[in-house]
């Protein structure tokens, strides 16, 4: 079972045709419960599970051994979300690349219906199915965005979370102006469910390993892709059960938000160098700003003043 990141492929690619790129750090449950599934709702025998362990502690990889469809890639360590994707797509062996987070479940033919909906648009680079909660209902506001330009991050900047709902300009950036239950075209998805063509992938080199250790790396992805006229799309054909909270609940609130905006700087940095300064001096008062909506909860406020702190002085760091 256990591979190194540098061990090739020892079987050829015969019948595969996805290779699920599952990226495992310390997910308990997760990651078993997710491969049962797969395997209880579809087809297995064109499927290949490429389990990628950042390092694992809590014994959670063990469950992949019950899956002779699965492979184990473990890196001994936690390189973060982008590296251990690459790695995975380095040691996968189909020509479709299903990156998919262990906090997901499977629906029947779900695999399926997402390559079928790829296959019926050859010039797209990629798909995602339609990610939906434990009662079925789609998660919006989440799963898919338009690319993040300078006017969308200052609009998410300035207008927090507590308040998104009533902002008609953001009910467009999370295509709230679409139907949910057709296909249609869409910029940038979450890399939680992505079944992207392996050739588009390396084209543009997969992902940027900076982004450490998570977040962010799917928004520049998809922008990149995007730079070489690729197409992503989206399809309600393929349901995916997503909880949801997987990074959250492992790293904690405070170093999730710290992780969070200091990849969103490094984002505009890298696309949008010039308004990256704007941001980055915006960043702390905009922190104050949700620190004061967020008093009746002291400890989220709490947080944000602290983060504040860190951006104002600790400037080289970020």
């Amino acid at each position: 079972m256990g591979e190194s990141e540098c061990s090739p492929p020892t079987m050829p690619t015969g019948n595969l045709v996805i290779s699920v790129i599952i990226v495992n750090w310390n997910s308990g449950d997760l990651l078993g419960r997710n491969l049962a599934s797969l395997e209880a709702h579809n087809d297995v025998s064109g499927v290949e599970a490429v389990v990628v362990d950042n390092g694992s502690t809590d014994g959670s990889l063990e469950a992949a051994a019950a899956f002779t469809w699965a492979r184990v890639v473990r890196l001994g360590e936690n390189r973060g979300y982008g590296a251990a994707s690459n790695a995975g797509a380095r040691s996968a062996r189909a020509p479709l690349l299903l990156l998919l987070n262990p906090d997901v479940l499977h629906t029947p033919d779900n695999l399926a219906r997402l390559a079928d909906a790829l296959s019926r648009r050859p010039d797209a680079a990629g798909v995602c199915g339609s990610l939906e909660d434990e009662q079925g209902r789609k998660q919006r506001g989440f799963q898919l965005r338009r690319h993040l330009t300078p006017g969308w991050g200052l609009v998410a900047l300035l207008w927090p979370p507590s308040i998104w709902s009533r902002c008609p300009i953001l009910r467009r950036y999370y295509y709230g102006d679409r139907d949910w239950e057709r296909e249609f075209r869409v910029e940038q998805p979450a890399a939680t469910c992505l079944l992207l063509r392996r050739s588009a992938f390396e084209q543009v080199g997969g992902f940027d390993e900076s982004f450490y250790p998570a977040w962010f790396e799917d928004v520049d992805l998809c922008r990149r892709l995007a730079d070489h006229g690729a197409e992503l799309w989206y399809t309600a054909a393929a349901p995916f059960r997503h909880q949801g909270g997987y990074s959250l609940a492992r790293t904690g609130r405070e170093a999730f938000a710290e992780m969070f905006w200091r990849n969103c700087l490094r984002y505009f940095r890298k696309h949008y160098p010039a308004f990256a300064r704007i941001f980055r001096w915006l960043l702390p008062p905009a922190l104050v700003w949700r620190a004061l909506l967020a008093i009746p909860r002291p400890g989220r406020s709490g947080i944000y003043l602290r983060l504040a702190g860190r951006f104002c002085r600790q400037e080289a760091r970020w």
